[in-house]
């Protein structure tokens, strides 16, 4: 059945229906879909989970991807909670070790030993840490 809206959004609840997914006295939301990104084998516990699995919904990027891949350009995510994968975390710690190294425990100081840091590690060096995250 078609319903005109007007130019307002179906819902959540709309959606799942005509898709033949809705349930009688379905949660919107629920515990495990806050902890989605360390449980991903859950998908129908709640209407929020089932709705960003559906096909459409996995495949839609942001307006900042899109823009970016409109101009030729890949755009490449990290997983999330993987700190490993990312090789500018290994520049920060690099860094960080630095400045615990040589601090006096002044903020002016802090600062300085921050740019001096930074300045100390080659391009050299954070390629190498790129190649160990592609690893």
């Amino acid at each position: 059945t078609y319903v005109n809206l007007h130019g307002q959004s179906k819902g959540i609840q709309w959606v799942l229906s005509e898709r033949g997914l809705w349930k009688n006295r379905m949660m919107l939301e629920c515990a495990l879909y806050k902890k989605k990104d360390q449980i991903p084998d859950v998908i129908d516990c709640c209407a929020c989970w089932l709705i960003s699995n559906q096909p459409g919904f996995l495949e839609q990027h942001g307006q900042i991807q899109q823009e970016i891949e409109s101009h030729g350009h890949k755009v490449l995510f990290y997983p999330k909670f993987h700190p490993e994968f990312n090789y500018i975390e290994m520049y920060w710690g690099m860094a960080k070790k630095y400045t615990r190294s040589h601090c006096e425990y002044s903020l002016p100081k802090t600062k300085e030993l921050i740019y001096q840091a930074f300045a100390l590690i080659s391009v050299e060096k954070i390629h190498s840490f790129a190649r160990l995250s592609y690893r």
